[in-house]
């Protein structure tokens, strides 16, 4: 698997995939597993996206506690390190 080198193939891509791939999937996962999910895709354009079952804030609420003292990055890698 490579990068899609042209930015517009790129964008439709991501459109396609975020909502009819990783979204349904992260619902699915949520639903049958009864397992609260949450996360944040940023496009190839930077616009944020997130998912969250029962909500992004609710679980965000839920590990903050566990998160403190972690680092800046509360663990997630950087853009740029992915």
């Amino acid at each position: 698997m490579e990068m899609i080198q042209n930015a517009a193939a790129r964008s439709v891509t991501f459109s396609k995939k975020h909502k009819n791939g990783l979204f349904k999937k992260a619902s699915e996962l949520a639903m049958l597993c009864k397992a609260d999910v949450a996360f944040v895709v940023f496009s190839p354009n930077g616009r944020p996206f997130s998912f969250g079952s029962p909500s992004v804030e609710t679980i965000h609420a839920h590990m903050k506690p566990q998160m403190d003292g972690v680092g800046d990055t509360h663990g997630v890698s950087s853009r740029n390190n992915v």
